[in-house]
């Protein structure tokens, strides 16, 4: 890995143990509850920020299609986006796109290091 982008990596792994943490005791009816008023759910804010992470292995790439793509491109709002997976899945696909990114930054690394060298 480029040393430019160890920083970043390190960020991305971190970030990627937070979201697992704070999901890890919770079950579906909880991580789908909005509150009162109404917020984004905790389902909702990690399948967001998945499709981030699809943009960034884009960025990289290394695209991998998203599950929620046509959900949320026209969504203005969650009600709008339609039900969510199940928190499992939620899971499942968060491990799914961190492990494929994290694979890309080595992948990308090595067109940064021949940029700065070139």
């Amino acid at each position: 890995m480029h040393p430019s982008i160890t920083p970043l990596a390190s960020i991305f792994r971190f970030n990627t143990e937070l979201v697992l943490n704070c999901i890890e005791d919770l079950d579906d009816e909880r991580a789908q509850e909005r509150g009162d008023p109404p917020v984004n759910s905790i389902a909702f804010l990690v399948a967001h920020l998945s499709e981030t992470r699809h943009l960034i292995a884009q960025l990289l790439g290394q695209p991998l299609p998203s599950p929620f793509t046509q959900a949320f491109s026209k969504a203005r709002t969650l009600d709008q986006a339609g039900p969510l997976p199940s928190l499992d899945e939620l899971r499942a696909h968060w491990e799914r796109i961190s492990a494929h990114i994290a694979s890309g930054f080595h992948v990308g690394s090595t067109a940064i290091g021949m940029k700065r060298s070139g």
